[in-house]
């Protein structure tokens, strides 16, 4: 998809999320966000705008909606200006964006965990009650360990929290706005065969001349939240440098090839560390 494509499916998003060009009294636009000005704030779907692929945030200052863009934020305002059938405004010489440090606060770590497991609570459950059904039927009788229908039980309820962090590299790229399939990618790493085996064997092992520390991820939840946080801001930068032409190669290379020594020599230990204090 081009550039302008890509514009031009924002700006109908947008457009639509906002209620539609009836719902807009003016729209205007700084260095960074569309701003708009609505007559019933009540139909804004303010959470949905802020998922939109190419939308950085969007929040409500006074009375005025802001949709945070980025650079790009000139071109999408042209097309919804054109779409909406409204006069095009000056740009607002500001840039409230400039400087600015997204701060990284206790809830917003809450956020980011618990918006990360949330959507896996129905596998999460599914999987403790297999377990509980298996305990239920040793306790009557009904079965026993050397029975085939047991054996599948409890790797089908296994499964459920051995394969963890895949799932929670999934969750977590939607949650920070990543590639899902990378962060099933970073997941799936942690806890590959042969990751387990060198681990259990006390098998050394290093990426680039960093050592790779040795520890179990199968499981586990803050290693794979962690690294996908990062992966998403590496994300980001190669999408940001990449050339338009080579863009689909270069994005998820450059990313795993950064995100592999940071994960397995940094901030998979660390992660790791936090699950056992």
């Amino acid at each position: 998809m081009s550039k302008k494509e890509k514009y031009d499916e924002l700006a109908v998003n947008v457009l639509e999320l906002v209620g539609g060009k009836d719902n807009i009294s003016y729209l205007g636009h700084c260095m960074t966000r569309l701003r708009f000005q609505v007559k019933d704030k009540s139909i804004i779907n303010l959470s949905e705008i802020q998922k939109l692929q190419g939308v950085v945030g969007a929040q409500w200052s006074n009375e005025q909606l802001q949709i945070i863009i980025g650079q790009s934020v000139g071109e999408v305002y042209s097309i919804v200006a054109a779409k909406a059938g409204l006069q095009m405004e000056k740009a607002i010489d500001e840039n409230l964006d400039k400087g600015k440090k997204k701060k990284i606060s206790f809830a917003a770590i809450i956020d980011g965990i618990t918006g990360s497991l949330i959507p896996l609570l129905p596998a999460i459950i599914g999987a403790g009650m297999l377990k509980v059904v298996i305990i239920l039927g040793e306790l009557t009788g009904l079965l026993t360990a050397d029975m085939p229908t047991h054996a599948v039980l409890t790797f089908a309820s296994d499964a459920g929290f051995y394969f963890l962090p895949i799932f929670l590299g999934a969750t977590s790229a939607n949650k920070f706005k990543a590639n899902m399939g990378l962060g099933m990618l970073l997941g799936a790493i942690l806890i590959h065969p042969t990751m387990v085996a060198n681990v259990a064997g006390s098998i050394p092992m290093s990426i680039f001349g960093i050592p790779v520390y040795a520890a179990s991820y199968t499981s586990t939840i803050f290693p794979v939240i962690m690294a996908v946080y990062v992966m998403s801001h590496v994300e980001r930068f190669f999408r940001k440098i990449a050339p338009e032409s080579i863009k689909a190669i270069v994005v998820p290379l450059g990313t795993i090839l950064v995100m592999l020594p940071l994960t397995l020599g940094l901030i998979g230990p660390a992660g790791a560390f936090l699950e056992i204090i």
